[in-house]
């Protein structure tokens, strides 16, 4: 994988995970919730975590409550 340009480094991260890749297709099929999810690692590289974050145009609600829905699941 090719070293990120020190400008492209804060879009390789979200919060203080750096991303290592993403999960889903540019385009989310019909009747998913519309978010992007990625594989990131924290910058001591002690966790690895699944990152959800929502399309422009979604629903702030909805995705909430996916979200407050899974946390018990994962053990958050």
């Amino acid at each position: 994988m090719e070293r990120p340009r020190p400008n492209e480094e804060s879009a390789r991260r979200i919060g203080p995970y750096r991303l290592i890749t993403r999960l889903d297709p540019p385009t989310p099929p019909p009747g998913r919730i519309p978010c992007r999810r990625f594989v990131a690692r924290s910058a001591d590289g002690d966790r690895t975590v699944l990152l959800s974050t929502p399309l422009p145009g979604a629903n702030p609600a909805r995705f909430l409550t996916e979200a407050q829905a899974g946390m018990p699941v994962f053990g958050s």
